[in-house]
C-alpha cells in the first residue's frame, strides 16, 4: 500500500505494487513535471507511454517514457465545490468520457453516416491519422473523390477524442475557400473561429 499526497494534502491511496493503466489525457507527474498522457503501448510486463508536455517549455513537446523504469504518477486534483467550473465544461467531458466507454479506443467517434455516402477508401485517412502520434497527412485524391470529405472526417475524428484542440486550414482564396467553409461547417459542424 502506497501513500501520497493530492495538491491539497489529502492522501491518496494505491494498493499493491502493480502499474496503473493511464488512459490518453490523464494529467501526470513524471521527471518533475506535468505531462498529458498520448497513448500507450504495453511491451510485455513493462508499458511505454507517449506524454505531451503541458508547462514551460516542455509545452506540446512529446517524449516516451518506459515504466516502471521511469516513474509516472497521476496528477491527483481534490474536489473544491468552492471553485466550481461552469456545467457547460462537465457536461462536454461527461459526453466526451461516455462515448470512449461506449465506443472502445478502436471505433470510429466522429463517423456519422446519416450526414453523409461514405465509400470505404474515405475512411483510410481517419485510420492512419489515429495511428501516428502526431497526425500529418497529404490527401492528393482525383478530383471529385471527397478529399474534403476526408479531410473532415480526420479533423472531427481528432477534435473528438481531444487529440486536436486548434485546426488551421489553408486553401486558395474565392470559391474552392467558401466550399471548403460550407463543407466543413453543414456536414461537419465544424465553425472558424
Amino acid at each position: 500500500m502506497v501513500d501520497r499526497l493530492t495538491d491539497s494534502g489529502l492522501p491518496c491511496v494505491l494498493r499493491g505494487h502493480e502499474m496503473p493503466d493511464f488512459l490518453p489525457g490523464t494529467e501526470v507527474l513524471a521527471r518533475g513535471l506535468r505531462w498529458e498522457v498520448v497513448g500507450s503501448d504495453s511491451l510485455g510486463p513493462q508499458k511505454l507511454y507517449r506524454l505531451r508536455g503541458l508547462e514551460g517549455a516542455i509545452r506540446g513537446k512529446e517524449i516516451d517514457l518506459l515504466q516502471p523504469f521511469e516513474d509516472i504518477e497521476p496528477r491527483i486534483h481534490a474536489l473544491q465545490p468552492e471553485r466550481a467550473a461552469p456545467l457547460m465544461n462537465w457536461l462536454v467531458y461527461h459526453q466526451a468520457f461516455l462515448l470512449e466507454q461506449a465506443f472502445g479506443s478502436d471505433a470510429l467517434t466522429a463517423v456519422q453516416p446519416g450526414r453523409l455516402r461514405l465509400e470505404p477508401y474515405q475512411l483510410v485517412p481517419v485510420l492512419r491519422a489515429l495511428q501516428t502520434s502526431r497526425a500529418r497527412l497529404l490527401l492528393a485524391d482525383g478530383v471529385g473523390l471527397g478529399k474534403t470529405i476526408q479531410a473532415g472526417l480526420v479533423l472531427t475524428e481528432l477534435i473528438a477524442r481531444r487529440i486536436a484542440h486548434r485546426i488551421l486550414t489553408v486553401a486558395p482564396a474565392g470559391p474552392l475557400l467558401e466550399q471548403w467553409q460550407m463543407e466543413m461547417t453543414e456536414r461537419f459542424g465544424l465553425r472558424q473561429a
